[in-house]
């Protein structure tokens, strides 16, 4: 593939734009030069495996033993994207092998947060940079599994004999509550789990790692293979979860493009006029899009229909 097709193509990815066949031409292409120096063994430093992606890649790019500065910058600038792009598109070839074929993701761009309905009613709020994985077909047959990577807050429903797992690239959580968030980037070193409500346990390959209950954290090293638990200050709300449904004197249209992103819906107003009136108000950022309008309308004083995913608003505009 030529060097400015696949930076178009790693841009487009990286922000959320790629089409479904844009994704899957990028995928090919990491899957066919991922044979050997793009692996991260355990024991590796990041500078050494850096290292070996550029190596790989001057040799696949038939480059003499002497290479002009600009050029060898240019392919260490491919190196590092291929460095922090290689966790993900495995995780999205991993995914699909085992059946994984529902996606639902937030563009590291965004500044909404998206929220996620599972087949099982179970409530995910992703943080901007985050996605999951599940299989719609099995999900609760037997168990209900789905993959993160990054970060997100869990609300989950209960069902008897069918456990809720979220599997990240080293460990699993075993939800034996309600709600808690989960914090798995696979460049960062670290796992988190903030228990809110309920009881859930960690696990790794080997072993049982912990149960948390609520009002407790735990830090997972993927390093050191250790983990350390906490106790969250009663006064240490997750801020992301809220922070895309704090409005102070927003315009009506602005609101509702922040809502038609987190929701994924489309909003219309059947009067423009009200499209600039100011909303001030506050959301926990856990609630369903229903209660968000109801609220909203009935401060406002307008009416709103809902027809599938498109939401039209009318009523007097303001002076």
């Amino acid at each position: 593939m030529e060097d400015k097709l696949l930076r178009e193509l790693i841009e487009k990815y990286m922000n959320g734009t790629a089409t479904r066949e844009e994704t899957k031409r990028l995928l090919d292409w990491y899957q066919k030069v991922n044979a050997e120096e793009n692996i991260w063994h355990e024991e590796e430093s990041e500078e050494h495996v850096h290292g070996r992606i550029l190596s790989g890649i001057q040799k696949r790019m038939g480059e003499k033993t002497i290479i002009k500065k600009k050029r060898l910058l240019q392919m260490a600038s491919v190196a590092s994207i291929i460095l922090a792009l290689g966790i993900g598109l495995f995780a999205y070839f991993h995914y699909a092998s085992i059946g994984a074929d529902i996606r639902e993701d937030i563009p590291l761009t965004a500044t909404e947060n998206r929220y996620v309905v599972l087949p099982d009613s179970s409530l995910v709020l992703l943080r901007p940079g985050s996605e999951i994985h599940y299989n719609k077909k099995d999900f609760n047959n037997v168990d209900r599994q789905v993959r993160l990577i990054g970060e997100a807050y869990f609300d989950v429903r209960q069902r008897a004999g069918k456990p809720f797992i979220i599997l990240t690239d080293q460990m699993k959580v075993r939800v034996l509550g309600t709600s808690f968030t989960v914090k798995a980037y696979p460049e960062q070193q670290n796992i988190v789990v903030n228990v809110k409500e309920g009881k859930i346990q960690m696990e790794s390959d080997q072993n049982d790692l912990a149960i948390l209950t609520a009002g407790q954290q735990a830090i997972y090293s993927k390093r050191e293979k250790s983990i350390l638990k906490n106790k969250l200050a009663a006064a240490a709300p997750e801020n992301w979860i809220a922070r895309d449904m704090i409005f102070d004197a927003t315009p009506f249209r602005e609101l509702a493009d922040r809502l038609e992103n987190r929701y994924k819906v489309k909003i219309a107003f059947k009067n423009p006029a009200l499209e600039k009136c100011p909303i001030t108000g506050k959301f926990t950022g856990t609630e369903p899009l229903s209660l968000v309008l109801k609220i909203i309308n009935q401060t406002r004083g307008t009416d709103y229909t809902i027809r599938g995913r498109t939401i039209e608003i009318d009523g007097e505009g303001c002076n």
